[in-house]
């Protein structure tokens, strides 16, 4: 299913786009990154398909409990400094992702169990988790795929 869906698709019209930011890129300085990775992104937008991970506290794409603030951001990316890490991370705007016609939702361990239990069973509900404000606002396809322990419960 999943190499029908995608690999049968891929010819030299629709070829993947990898974007490398930093690796063999000059820029050190994290706003120079930003900038670059913003204005290089938008010409290849809109994106065709989304592939992220859950956390074990709701997470997707950096985009964090208690940081809500920041998820539809009108740029595309942006820095998102947390006081417990002594880093910055790259966020995705929820702009993007929810434009996204098909997301593909990559979860697995048991740590997931809880998560995926308020996904499940707490669909309509207030959007208690992040990854829940995307499923609620996303206009295109959904696919969770699991393994058994992230659905053991």
């Amino acid at each position: 299913m999943f190499e029908g869906q995608f690999f049968d698709n891929i010819n030299s019209e629709n070829l993947p786009h990898i974007v490398e930011i930093v690796g063999r890129s000059n820029l050190t300085d994290s706003e120079q990154i930003l900038v670059s990775l913003n204005d290089y992104t938008k010409t290849l937008l809109p994106l065709t398909a989304a592939f992220l991970g859950i956390g074990s506290d709701g997470h997707t794409a950096s985009l964090f409990p208690r940081f809500e603030e920041l998820f539809f951001n009108p740029n595309l990316f942006f820095r998102v400094d947390r006081p417990s890490e002594p880093f910055s991370r790259i966020s995705v705007s929820a702009n993007v992702i929810t434009e996204t016609p098909q997301i593909f939702f990559l979860v697995s361990g048991s740590e997931k169990q809880s998560v995926m239990r308020t996904i499940l069973e707490i669909p309509n509900k207030k959007d208690i988790l992040p990854v829940q404000k995307i499923l609620r606002k996303a206009k295109g396809k959904i696919v969770f795929l699991c393994d058994r322990e992230a659905l053991a419960f």
